[in-house]
């Protein structure tokens, strides 16, 4: 089934995730010249996973790839236990998705200055 939608529900139906062991187990592969992370529902803990569908998901996935020579292509795949998939994609340029990840959420942010040239008459070779 295919299916376009101008604005997405959240993918993940996650609820509020209170200790570190709740967030999903993720394993980064770079494949063919794109960046593929697996997420799969954690296992154990006191407090249970806060996910509706945890029960159905065995993993989810993440690709972001170069979709043209200026934009990114992004898709999500659910992939449940009896093999079916849901899968979300989009297209988006590098700052665009620099800013969705950054704007209005918290971030560590450094500033590192130039090196300074203490020899500023001497050219580098």
């Amino acid at each position: 089934m295919n299916d376009y939608t101008e604005e997405c529900t959240p993918p993940i139906p996650i609820g509020r995730q209170k200790f570190a062991y709740q967030c999903e187990n993720i394993v980064i592969q770079p494949l063919h010249g794109s960046v593929n992370v697996r997420a799969f529902i954690p296992k154990g803990g006191k407090e249970p996973y806060p996910n509706s569908e945890k029960d159905k998901v065995e993993y989810y996935e993440l690709i972001i790839e170069r979709f043209t020579g200026n934009s990114i292509s992004v898709e999500f795949i659910k992939h449940f236990k009896d093999k079916s998939e849901e899968q979300y994609s989009t297209n988006m340029s590098f700052s665009s998705l620099v800013n969705l990840l950054f704007t209005g959420h918290p971030a560590n942010v450094w500033t590192r200055e130039a090196p300074v040239n203490h020899f500023p008459d001497e050219q580098v070779r």
